[in-house]
């Protein structure tokens, strides 16, 4: 049964994941799957926080159109 739900889920939802990494003062965002880099970018002080502003903002939307929300 388990199974057969994350199929479903992955179906409906897509699959994607992204690597996040500060490294000499850069954020690099790669490829979840095959490490490319897709984005590079100078670190600031408020980088962390504008990231995980920037997800908590689209799990917001996803759950204001009544998406699937893994999470809660």
């Amino acid at each position: 049964m388990k199974k057969l739900i994350t199929k479903v889920l992955k179906e409906s939802l897509g699959a994607a994941s992204i690597k996040i990494e500060k490294e000499n003062g850069m954020i690099q965002i790669y490829h979840g799957t095959d490490g490319d880099l897709l984005d590079s970018f100078k670190a600031t002080d408020k980088s962390w926080d504008m990231i995980w502003k920037g997800i908590q903002q689209a799990k917001r939307e996803s759950n204001m159109t009544g998406e699937f929300d893994m999470f809660n």
